[in-house]
C-alpha cells in the first residue's frame, strides 16, 4: 500500500519520496525594462544517485525534442551568464533586455546516464517593456490631473518610481507610477517623463503637459514718449499673456460704456480734446478675459507746440552768441600779449641806446661785441632858415634819423639785415650858440628807418 501511494506520489510531484526529478520558479512571469539587465532563478532537485553532469537555460522547449543552450545561440551571445549557488539555486542573467527577448525561459538537467535528464516546464514568461508617460489631453488652471508612467506588463508592487519635468527631478515624495497635480497651474505646463528608481538611466520618452489658462498680465502701453499736440497721432498697444494666445482685443475709453476699437493695436489720428483721456483695453480667450490698467492720452495745445520752438530758437541763438564772444575775448588777449611784448622790445632798444659812447668816430668793433645789436643816433639841426621859421614857437624841435645796423665778422652792413648801427651826428659846436645849445635840449622827433 506505501509503494503505491509513493508510486502515485511520484507520478505526481517527482521531487517528495524520493529526492527526484524536481525545478521550481518563485515567480512564473517577469517584467522587464527594454535596455535593462534581468535576472532569472530557479532551485532544482534530481536523484541522488545520479551525477550531474550539465544544467543549462533553454527557451521555448518542445517536448521531445532536444533544446539547446541559451548561451551557445548566436542571438545571446555575450548577453547571458549562468550563476549556480550552493543550495542548488540556479541563475540566469540577461543584459540588454528587447522585445525579442520575450519568451519561456526553463532549466534543463543533465546527468551521467542516457536516461538522466529533466526539463524544468513550464519556466519562467518573460516580459519586456518601455516606459510612456501618459498626460490629459487637456488640464485647464485651477482643476486637478493625473499623470501616469504606463508599461504593457506589472512590475512588483514594492517598484519605485521617479518623476522628472524639464529634465529636473521632482520631489522624492512622488514614487508612485502615478502624479498626481491638485490643483493645476499654468506653472505645472512643461515636459515630464519617468523612471524606475533602480534604472534611472532608462526614463521614459518626455511628454508635454498643456495647461490652458485665461489672460493674464494684461497691459497697455501708448507708443508716443514726448508731448502730444493737437492734431497729432498715437498708438495704443495691448499685450496679455494666456493659453491658447488671445483671440479677441477690445479697447474702451473710460467715460464710455461701449468699445471704441477692436484688435492688439488701435491708433488715434488728428487728436483733439475730445479723444484725450483714459483708455484701456480687454484681453480675451475661450477660458476667460482680463482688463487692463487704463493708460492716459493727454495733449497740450498748438500754442505750446510754438512756445517749445521758441524756446529752442533762442536757446541756440544764445549759444552762438556765447561763441562768438569767447572767440573775440581770445583774439583780444592774444592782440594785447603781441603789443606787450613789442613795447618791451622797444624798451630793450631804448635802453641799449642809452649805452651808446657818444662819439662814434671809435671803431665798431671795439665799443660792441660781434653779432650784437647797437644803434647810434644822429641829430641833425635842421638849418638856419628853418629854425628862424620856428622862432616864434614855444619849444624848439630837433629831428632825428635812427639807422639800425647789424655787426658781421667782417665788419661789414648787410644790406638785407634788419638790424643796424645807429650813430649819433651832432653838430661842431662852433658853429652853436649857448642858447641854441639850450634851445636843443627842449623837445626832439625821432624818425627811425630800418634798413
Amino acid at each position: 500500500m506505501f509503494a503505491l501511494c509513493c508510486l502515485i506520489t511520484l507520478l505526481v510531484n517527482p521531487g517528495m519520496c524520493s529526492h527526484e526529478w524536481a525545478v521550481h520558479y518563485l515567480n512564473k512571469m517577469k517584467c522587464a525594462l527594454k535596455g535593462s539587465t534581468t535576472i532569472l532563478f530557479g532551485s532544482f532537485t534530481y536523484p541522488d544517485d545520479l551525477t550531474l553532469t550539465e544544467i543549462f537555460w533553454t527557451v521555448n522547449p518542445v517536448r521531445e525534442v532536444e533544446t539547446p543552450d541559451l548561451s551557445k545561440e548566436a542571438e545571446y551571445k555575450g548577453r547571458v551568464k549562468y550563476i549556480r549557488s550552493d543550495d542548488q539555486t540556479f541563475f540566469l542573467k540577461l543584459c540588454n533586455a528587447t522585445s525579442e527577448d520575450e519568451k519561456m525561459y526553463c532549466i534543463r538537467i543533465v546527468t551521467d546516464e542516457e536516461t538522466g535528464k529533466y526539463l524544468g516546464y513550464p519556466g519562467i514568461e518573460l516580459k519586456v517593456t518601455e516606459l510612456n508617460v501618459e498626460v490629459p489631453e487637456e488640464v485647464i488652471e485651477g482643476n486637478s490631473a493625473v499623470l501616469f508612467c504606463k508599461t504593457t506588463c506589472n512590475f512588483a508592487d514594492s517598484t519605485k518610481y521617479s518623476w522628472y519635468k524639464n529634465k529636473i527631478p521632482l520631489s522624492e515624495s512622488f514614487s508612485r507610477k502615478e502624479l498626481f497635480l491638485r490643483p493645476v497651474s499654468s506653472d505645472d505646463a512643461g515636459e515630464y517623463s519617468c523612471a524606475l528608481r533602480e534604472h534611472k538611466d532608462l526614463p521614459s520618452p518626455a511628454v508635454t503637459l498643456n495647461v490652458r489658462y485665461p489672460p493674464k498680465n494684461t497691459s497697455a502701453s501708448i507708443s508716443s514718449s514726448g508731448v502730444i499736440v493737437e492734431g497729432d497721432s498715437v498708438t495704443l498697444t495691448c499685450s496679455s499673456e494666456s493659453n491658447p494666445p488671445v483671440h479677441i482685443y477690445s479697447w474702451f475709453k473710460e467715460t464710455q460704456t461701449s468699445s471704441v476699437g477692436s484688435g492688439q493695436t488701435y491708433s488715434i489720428t488728428n487728436i483733439n480734446s475730445r479723444l484725450s483721456g483714459g483708455f484701456y483695453c480687454v484681453a480675451q480667450n475661450k477660458h476667460g478675459s482680463q482688463r487692463s490698467a487704463a493708460v492716459s492720452v493727454i495733449f497740450a495745445d498748438g500754442r505750446s507746440k510754438v512756445l517749445h520752438i521758441t524756446a529752442g530758437i533762442v536757446t541756440a541763438l544764445f549759444c552762438i552768441c556765447a561763441v562768438i564772444v569767447l572767440i573775440r575775448i581770445v583774439r583780444r588777449k592774444t592782440a594785447v600779449s603781441g603789443v606787450s611784448d613789442m613795447s618791451k622790445q622797444g624798451n630793450i632798444s631804448a635802453a641799449a641806446t642809452d649805452q651808446i659812447p657818444a662819439h662814434p668816430t671809435a671803431s665798431p668793433s671795439k665799443q660792441v661785441n660781434q653779432n650784437d645789436l647797437y644803434a647810434i643816433i644822429a641829430h641833425h639841426r635842421p638849418s638856419a632858415s628853418n629854425r628862424d621859421q620856428t622862432a616864434g614857437n614855444d619849444e624848439e624841435v630837433q629831428y632825428a634819423s635812427v639807422h639800425h645796423y647789424k655787426n658781421t665778422k667782417n665788419n661789414k652792413e648787410e644790406a638785407e639785415s634788419q638790424y643796424g648801427n645807429v650813430s649819433n651826428h651832432y653838430p661842431a659846436i662852433s658853429s652853436r650858440s649857448n642858447a641854441g645849445l639850450v634851445e636843443d635840449s627842449s623837445v626832439i622827433y625821432s624818425s627811425i628807418k630800418v634798413t
